[in-house]
């Protein structure tokens, strides 16, 4: 042992031997408890019936085999690839927190409360390696010297840092009047017990450093600043009633400690373990892209109804949520006043799959019904895990809750640990439309729209191209190679409004010499059957679709509409179909760049806002290239909207909405309208038809015709070419 002048840890200071012994029971049976719990948990999202019809699922067996090793070995669960990426992205969003930290007071906060955590964790590791490996094993101290004084110097400043951090999260729960209070955040009994127990640890720790200090007194105390600083207060108290006192409070500390281990997997606390993983397994794929039904003339039944059809990556998901409301407060169906709100729904999952781990272990248990609290704070609901949570009476999930979704991803974008809330929210769609028969009439209407006639507004599909009539285009021709195929899509080809723009984008096209055509046999690319849940005719599209593109021979896709867009750049490659697709936007403004577009300075200024597409924007990260269209057309002041760009307003046409009338208190295009007014343009400008027809909708509603045009970013730059 090191001599009493050199700086080193005390281990066990004042503590008798039966306390030690005590100490290491209680953790031993606490680390245990706590091990087999996650264990369970870990058994209940992989080890349960899942389909064979997802890509993603772990283990995709039909039924549930009692050969664990079997089950694993038939499974697609494989170790994950791109681990240094995968690493790379768990330190960005897990211990950097690039997405808390969006948000200034709840990224202070938690930045606190994580690295508190880890820190003080390391610490207690050290401390006990220090002596059950280095002392008892070894005979040799770590803890000792200047390394110790810099240990108890870094273990102080992120202890109080994260006592910083949770009594910042108690004040923005629970200290907050409800009625000023964020909205995303509600009063969890839950949350008052884990960040208390937190805050009794870090307390009593500090108090037991105090009271050691106080009554030792070493000359290198004050490298241990907080502890340092509660000792003057204690040392009038005398040395002998502290030393009692110490021993209290050190057993009080590891017995809390103890307390928090078996609390983790049984609380909100399960995220320090579940949200990490998550982050590490999610999928590297392109934004939003929905897996497919795999082998979809074989499934008998499709989607999600119950717990067991998602895969085991959905349920990793349901378990690690946070509870922290971003994608709450980002939705427009929840500010529509819907019955939506994405945190009510991936709670109630992960309530349900709670509530198995208290049932029984592996699907194919005899389950008993259990009651969990929604957080709707409305009436508990049963839930059992097998037992379907749509379409039924008395269900987990009501169906105008999944209606309400516009697919929008601004969920997405917010969560901070990678929930793909839209995922889970289709294929719970996909079990309503395919195995249930049961969706919204008016989109129902639209989707048989489409499979008659090749369009939701049911015109003739011989009626496709008649806008095209005077305009002089050429039709793709087998054997003859194109720069590019000009995708027109359906509301460009049927809309009157939006025919104008593609009218724009041709005489766009001809004035720069672009060499394209357009496909005579295109039909609907599927986006709104696949939306909708209706898996089944978006695949019959998109094969019908990759059939005739084969024939002919083109550079690039463009398209106009970026559902249209993503659909062909980011999902027809799951079927086979791999084209260089490219939006409007972008080649307008790379034709502009290269001085092929020559464009004059109107007379009369305009102030311009412009509004995203969440499918050319979140989906696809197009931002700048339809921005830089709009400021080349000259004399334009561009203004942008309370919220843009990644953290842009949905217009409320995606998912199916153009289609569908979803009950709320307001309409999503109207609110968004409210932002654009709030900035004075003159013209909103848009790049995508459906927003073309929702905020031309929401401007006649809101009686702004006169003073605010709609128009597209196309139309704008054709209207200035020399």
């Amino acid at each position: 042992m090191p001599p009493l002048d050199i700086p080193a840890r005390p281990t066990y200071w004042n503590v008798p031997e039966s306390a030690v012994v005590l100490l290491y029971v209680t953790m031993f049976l606490s680390l245990g408890i706590m091990a087999y719990q996650i264990i369970r948990y870990i058994q209940v999202i992989i080890w349960s019936t899942a389909g064979a019809s997802k890509p993603e699922a772990a283990p995709h067996a039909v039924a549930v085999k009692e050969d664990k090793a079997s089950y694993w070995a038939e499974s697609k669960l494989k170790w994950p690839d791109r681990v240094g990426a995968r690493l790379a992205r768990l330190w960005d969003l897990a211990l950097r927190q690039r997405r808390i930290t969006r948000q200034l007071t709840s990224g202070f906060m938690h930045l606190n409360m994580t690295w508190g955590f880890i820190i003080l964790l390391i610490g207690t590791i050290l401390a006990t390696v220090d002596y059950d490996v280095g002392v008892l094993i070894f005979n040799v101290k770590i803890l000792q010297g200047n390394f110790y004084l810099f240990y108890e110097l870094i273990l102080d400043i992120f202890g109080l840092l994260f006592i910083v951090g949770l009594t910042i999260g108690l004040w923005r729960r629970y200290a907050i009047p409800s009625a000023h209070r964020w909205q995303r955040l509600q009063e969890e009994r839950a949350f008052a017990f884990t960040l208390l127990l937190l805050l009794g640890i870090n307390v009593s720790g500090f108090f037991v450093e105090a009271l050691r200090l106080a009554v030792t007194r070493p000359w290198w105390a004050a490298w241990s600043p907080v502890g340092y600083a509660l000792s003057f207060l204690l040392m009038p108290l005398g040395d002998n009633f502290l030393r009692a006192l110490h021993l209290n409070w050190w057993i009080m500390h590891f017995g809390v400690v103890g307390l928090f281990f078996v609390t983790i997997p049984l609380s909100n606390l399960l995220h320090i373990v579940s949200s990490p993983a998550n982050i590490f397994m999610a999928p590297f794929k392109p934004q939003g892209v929905l897996d497919p039904i795999l082998n979809l003339e074989e499934q008998e039944t499709f989607g999600a109804g119950n717990l067991a059809d998602f895969t085991a990556k959905q349920r990793l998901g349901m378990a690690a949520c946070t509870y922290c409301g971003r994608c709450t407060a980002a939705c427009p169906a929840t500010a529509a006043g819907t019955l939506l709100s994405p945190k009510a729904v991936v709670v109630k999952l992960n309530k349900t799959l709670q509530a198995q781990l208290s049932n029984g272990t592996a699907a194919g248990n005899n389950h008993s019904m259990a009651v969990i609290d929604q957080v709707t704070s409305e009436s508990p609901v049963e839930a059992f895990y097998g037992l379907p949570l749509i379409a039924e009476e008395g269900a987990i999930i009501q169906p105008d809750e999944l209606w309400a979704c516009t697919t929008c991803l601004a969920c997405v974008y917010e969560c901070p640990v990678l929930i793909e809330i839209v995922q889970d929210i289709v294929d719970m769609r996909r079990y309503l439309a395919l195995s249930e028969g049961e969706m919204p009439q008016t989109s129902a209407g639209a989707l048989q729209f489409i499979e008659r006639q090749g369009n939701p507004w049911g015109y003739p599909a011989a009626d496709r191209h008649n806008w095209l009539e005077d305009m002089d285009v050429p039709f793709l021709e087998p054997g003859k190679r194109v720069e590019y195929l000009y995708w027109v899509g359906c509301a460009a080809s049927y809309d009157r409004r939006n025919q104008t723009v593609a009218r724009a984008v041709v005489k766009i096209l001809k004035a720069a010499g672009v060499d394209f055509a357009v496909m005579a046999e295109e039909t609907c690319n599927g986006d709104p059957a696949r939306r909708l849940g209706n898996e089944y005719l978006f695949q019959m599209l998109a094969q019908g679709n990759i059939e005739s593109l084969a024939q002919y021979q083109f550079d690039k896709v463009i398209t106009q509409c970026p559902h249209c867009f993503n659909v062909l750049k980011n999902e027809y490659p799951q079927f086979g179909g791999n084209y260089s697709a490219v939006h409007h936007s972008q080649v307008i403004s790379e034709l502009i760049s290269q001085g092929r577009v020559k464009l004059k300075s109107p007379d009369v200024s305009r102030r311009i806002t412009f509004h995203d597409s969440c499918y050319l924007g979140r989906y696809n990260n197009v931002f700048d290239a339809p921005r830089q269209a709009l400021v080349a057309s000259g004399n334009i002041e561009l203004v942008e909207m309370p919220r843009s760009r990644e953290k842009g307003f949905c217009c409320g046409g995606g998912g199916g909405h153009m289609w569908m009338e979803v009950p709320g208190k307001t309409r999503i295009n109207q609110i968004r309208m409210d932002e654009a007014i709030s900035v004075n343009p003159d013209v909103v400008g848009v790049a995508c038809p459906f927003c073309m027809s929702m905020m031309e909708d929401a401007r006649k509603v809101k009686g702004v015709e006169d003073r605010i045009q709609v128009k597209d970013i196309s139309e704008i730059v054709a209207e200035n070419m020399v």
